[in-house]
């Protein structure tokens, strides 16, 4: 994805002197050499930071069928852009109800992403990747401080709705449903976040060894469409194996106490903490996915009535 910046950057340069045709032949060697993933990353790409350049180099969409039993069209149209003197395109995504589609670039289709995940987490876009659904990962930076007395439970279900309101509040042209999630780990009813140190993630080892602690994910979708918003909050119960000092020693110097919920990644070898689950695993590593794909064939499934 960065190559792919770059390339756009360099793109948006040769705009501001005019296209030509061997900047389109570029454009196509570009495009035709990466996956189709990669095709409609950079396609949404070039129309977002350039306002401009789509109008020569994105075709308009045409409609395509049986493509997706539950997407809908995604045209892009061109609308005055609000720059100076009324100059200039910008990019609009429009829907149209009952069509399957997506972009139309250079003669290859793209399918349009059925809707966008606002979280920077690798996690959670690992395990939704293997849904086999289109969807683009958007910026969405937060502040996940919380006061000290505020519980667990109700903390994940503020964070994650929160993330999504203010994806939604910053992005009011966005029409694609927007998914947001958060997880922490909850002993004895109070949130363990992630560790700042390795202090921390120690103190975290020592009181969590031979006890039971949930892991608690909520994720909510937000639909601009329909204005309604959809959460659920999951929870795994685990049970770390008894204190070994040598054992929780070997894994903290593995450094996978960095950015992971409560100071273990299961998914890694974190597992080797672990002496029983009851739940979703899944959802220890980030994201419920049973339980995310019903909500988001929900969400889709309304958005087609």
């Amino acid at each position: 994805m960065d190559q792919l910046r770059v390339f756009a950057r360099w793109l948006n340069q040769r705009s501001k002197a005019g296209s030509s045709s061997s900047d389109k032949r570029s454009v196509n060697t570009r495009i035709n050499r990466g996956s189709a993933k990669e095709r409609c990353q950079f396609t949404l790409l070039l129309c977002t930071t350039n306002p401009g350049l789509h109008q020569t180099l994105c075709t308009k969409s045409r409609k395509f069928s049986n493509l997706s039993r539950v997407g809908r069209v995604a045209q892009l149209d061109r609308a005055p852009a609000s720059g100076a003197g009324g100059r200039g395109f910008e990019p609009r995504l429009v829907q149209k109800p009952r069509v399957d589609g997506g972009f139309l670039f250079f003669g290859g289709f793209v399918p349009a992403p059925l809707f966008l995940l606002a979280s920077g987490s690798p996690r959670r876009k690992v395990l939704l990747e293997a849904l086999g659904l289109p969807f683009t990962v958007v910026p969405n930076p937060w502040d996940e401080a919380a006061p000290a007395w505020e519980w667990a439970a109700a903390q994940v279900h503020r964070l994650a709705r929160e993330k999504l309101i203010h994806f939604l509040h910053n992005h009011p042209l966005n029409e694609f449903p927007v998914l947001t999630a958060d997880t922490l780990l909850s002993f004895r009813g109070k949130a363990l976040n992630k560790p700042d140190d390795e202090t921390e993630a120690w103190s975290f080892y020592r009181r969590l060894a031979g006890r039971r602690h949930r892991v608690l994910t909520s994720f909510a979708m937000g639909d601009p469409k329909t204005g309604r918003i959809r959460q659920r909050t999951v929870a795994t119960t685990v049970r770390f194996v008894p204190w070994d000092q040598e054992l929780y020693r070997r894994y903290l110097d593995r450094g996978e106490w960095h950015d992971a919920a409560g100071g273990y990644k299961i998914q890694e070898t974190g597992s080797i903490l672990v002496s029983s689950l009851r739940g979703s695993w899944t959802n220890v590593v980030g994201l419920p996915i049973a339980e995310v794909y019903a909500m988001i064939r929900q969400t889709l499934r309304v958005r087609e009535v």
